[in-house]
């Protein structure tokens, strides 16, 4: 399958099992802060990595890994969730499967996919979607730009949080997607450990 339509099939399954629906309990230690605050508050980074842990807790298909440190001396995390509970890429490369890569709040202010991909980790530990990881580990970078996450202010038009963090990173840098500005961040003390090392050998499986 396509990963592109396996990515946005993986949103809209999150979406309809999600706690926005009646139906669907979960347990409150589990909810975002988007959730919990009925979506007037985005998560911080250190409720980032608290719900992980809590999902690692909760699951022997969690595993966080720290791929870097950002300019402010803040860890990027990345989970990865498998069946078989992998946390490195040689264990990776012995499930014979495929891995995808969820890359989120790049841009800080855009907090949709920081607390969707949350949202997705969670709905897959405790109700598993069908098929979801029978053929795919999901790599998911829930909080790439930390720095920027901090900065919270007024930088929203719409109606979601009022308080939201700015699209740089900790070096004014716009990281959307922009690969060039990226290898700049590979140079940098911060980023060296991201794009020249251990990610290297998850990007090879992605």
């Amino acid at each position: 399958m396509n990963k592109s339509i396996f990515c946005a099939i993986l949103l809209l399954a999150t979406w309809f099992h999600s706690p926005l629906f009646p139906e669907n309990k979960v347990d409150p230690d589990l909810l975002t802060i988007a959730e919990s605050s009925g979506f007037t508050r985005t998560s911080l980074y250190r409720d980032v990595i608290s719900l992980v842990h809590r999902f690692q807790i909760r699951s022997e298909r969690v595993r966080l890994i720290r791929i870097a440190t950002s300019t402010e001396g803040r860890p990027i995390p990345m989970v990865v969730v498998s069946r078989e509970g992998v946390s490195t890429p040689a264990e990776m490369r012995m499930t014979g499967k495929s891995a995808v890569l969820i890359n989120a709040n790049i841009h800080a202010g855009e907090v949709e996919g920081k607390e969707a991909s949350l949202m997705l980790i969670r709905d897959l530990i405790l109700d598993p979607l069908p098929d979801v990881l029978d053929h795919q580990i999901l790599l998911v970078i829930p909080i790439f730009n930390p720095d920027g996450n901090e900065k919270l202010g007024k930088n929203r038009g719409d109606k979601g949080p009022e308080l939201a963090g700015i699209r740089a990173n900790g070096q004014n840098l716009d990281l959307n997607r922009d690969f060039l500005k990226l290898l700049l961040y590979c140079l940098s003390p911060g980023g060296r450990l991201f794009f020249c090392t251990d990610f290297t050998d998850y990007a090879e499986e992605v």
